[in-house]
């Protein structure tokens, strides 16, 4: 599972075997695609965005890269999970140690957040989301406490 935190500075969190295996920050697009190939995720964790007033100059990258992550699950088939930003204020605080640096921390905070609805529900990290279910939105309202 991969998880990504869109920006002009984009985290990635690579999870492989219940352990967050790699992570690291992209610029480009490019960046963001060879960390995928590389981890050949089953399931990509992607934070949403959403649009707040006084921040336009913001507004381009994340909806961007968000596009990009789309596209790319699209191609190869990956099902791409959304989640909203708030689920950071109830995870952030359990992956404090996994990574440097907090862009890649809140991707990791991503896939914890999906990884405890998942096992809430009775369908672990090692299985795959249903295959007509390809883009998958959660929020916290969806579950509460993780």
């Amino acid at each position: 599972m991969v998880g990504v935190d869109p920006g002009v500075t984009t985290g990635l969190c690579a999870y492989v075997d219940e352990e967050f295996a790699g992570g690291e920050e992209a610029t480009t697009y490019g960046q963001v695609e060879e960390f995928i190939s590389l981890w050949q995720p089953y399931t990509i964790v992607i934070e949403d965005f959403v649009l707040r007033r006084g921040r336009a100059c913001e507004y381009h990258a994340p909806i961007r890269m968000i596009g990009v992550v789309e596209y790319i699950c699209g191609l190869r088939g990956i099902p791409m999970v959304v989640q909203s930003p708030s689920i950071l204020s109830m995870t952030r605080h359990l992956v404090q140690g996994v990574h440097r640096s907090e862009h890649v921390r809140s991707a990791c905070a991503h896939v914890v957040y999906h990884l405890s609805r998942r096992r809430r529900r009775g369908r672990g990290a090692d299985k795959q989301p249903r295959a007509d279910d390809p883009r998958v939105e959660e929020s916290p309202g969806d579950a509460p406490g993780v």
